[in-house]
């Protein structure tokens, strides 16, 4: 959706709903090829983006004008962002791979043995110090010799993606011919904290644990000539 106002605000909105399948090679067992029929390491089921430029209603040609000295300092400033909200990617879960000098198979799978694909957690938010985010007791080696039941990539995800990026821009003139704007912008304004993935290696001590987050706030500014 897209729409633009007489109050100087323009803006866009999109929302996907969406399901990606895939068979996965290579495969893990040539005669039966759906046990790599699974969502892809790329499937997120919602996205959700919204952007948007907006005009504040104060300078020369506003809504609310301004004395010429507070004109030049407050006046014609815009505002635009972009916000970017989605579902975590699925979760793939290793295990050591006792086949491969046998048949030469590319990697196998721990078995199913509950949906219960949510780890150990205290109250209140997810503490990465303190709580797990994929329970071990839902997984289990497969037997010698055996292939794990899993999916290539079971339908439990990474915690969401939320990213938020905004910006304050401001143009000064002088005669016809030059133009310099001047610009403020922010990555991760609010300082959210977005954490990766857990650690998927069923052999591993760390199995279920988020080790890692993206990048704080960022700020940066910038001068533009036109001319």
């Amino acid at each position: 959706a897209q729409r633009d106002s007489r109050w100087g605000l323009g803006f866009t909105a999109a929302y996907t709903f969406s399901k990606t399948i895939q068979e996965l090679t290579p495969f893990r067992n040539h005669y039966d090829r759906a046990l790599d029929r699974s969502i892809t390491n790329f499937d997120q089921p919602h996205i959700f983006t919204f952007s948007y430029v907006y005009e504040l209603p104060f300078g020369r040609g506003k809504r609310f004008s301004l004395p010429a000295f507070w004109d030049k300092i407050a006046g014609g400033w815009k505002l635009s962002g972009v916000h970017n909200y989605s579902s975590g990617t699925p979760i793939s879960i290793s295990t050591a791979n006792a086949l491969g000098s046998l048949i030469f198979n590319p990697g196998n799978t721990v078995d199913v043995v509950s949906n219960q694909f949510a780890g150990p957690r205290g109250p209140g938010k997810f503490d990465p110090a303190r709580d797990l985010w994929l329970n071990r007791a839902a997984f289990a080696a497969p037997a010698p010799y055996q292939f794990g039941n899993a999916p290539r990539y079971i339908n439990y995800r990474i915690p969401v993606r939320k990213y938020e990026s905004m910006a304050a821009l401001k143009e000064f003139t002088w005669s016809e011919r030059f133009r310099l704007q001047f610009r403020a912008e922010s990555v991760n304004p609010v300082n959210r904290v977005v954490f990766g993935g857990p650690n998927s290696n069923f052999d591993s001590g760390l199995f279920g644990r988020i080790s890692s987050a993206a990048g704080g706030r960022r700020v940066q500014f910038g001068l533009k000539l036109y001319y």
